[in-house]
């Protein structure tokens, strides 16, 4: 397998999203289709589907051929290009590292294993909307917006 390349940048866009919208993340589900967890946003933001059945298996429907089928903590992954754990010299077990997805973490603990796990926000990448698109400055596109496809856009980023 190769080596995974941390993307900070789309961990930033999913924490970017959370602070504008908070009423769409809920911790303790993976993808409802009105809200989602860190791994959930994770996978929304890079532009995949999936199935938002909750009495089965969420799963990537709409993506690259190597995402299709697997559960969204496994895409997120991927996205992510970690295996958003933070191991910690000081932790209590050094076996036990603290999980970025895990269902009780509070916003304040994302904060925390983003900047432990990516570091620090890629200066790149600013705090515009999540598509960066015209930089967030239009209402339709609010910063941390979840803002639709490139091809969906149109000028003056009404879509």
């Amino acid at each position: 397998m190769t080596a995974l390349k941390p993307n900070a940048e789309l961990a930033y866009r999913v924490l970017d999203q959370i602070d504008a919208h908070p009423e769409t993340w809920d911790q303790s589900t993976w993808d409802c289709g009105t809200s989602a967890c860190f791994a959930g946003w994770a996978v929304r933001l890079s532009g995949w589907k999936v199935n938002t059945d909750q009495g089965i298996s969420q799963v990537v429907i709409d993506g690259p051929e190597h995402v299709i089928g697997l559960e969204i903590d496994e895409a997120a992954q991927i996205a992510l290009g970690s295996d958003c754990y933070l191991r910690r010299d000081d932790a209590d077990d050094p076996d036990d590292p603290d999980d970025l997805f895990f269902s009780c973490n509070t916003r304040e603990d994302l904060g925390r294993l983003v900047a432990g796990i990516f570091g620090p926000r890629p200066s790149s990448y600013g705090t515009g909307c999540s598509c960066d698109y015209l930089g967030g400055n239009t209402p339709e596109h609010a910063p941390g917006a979840f803002c639709p496809k490139p091809e969906e856009r149109t000028e003056g980023g009404e879509s």
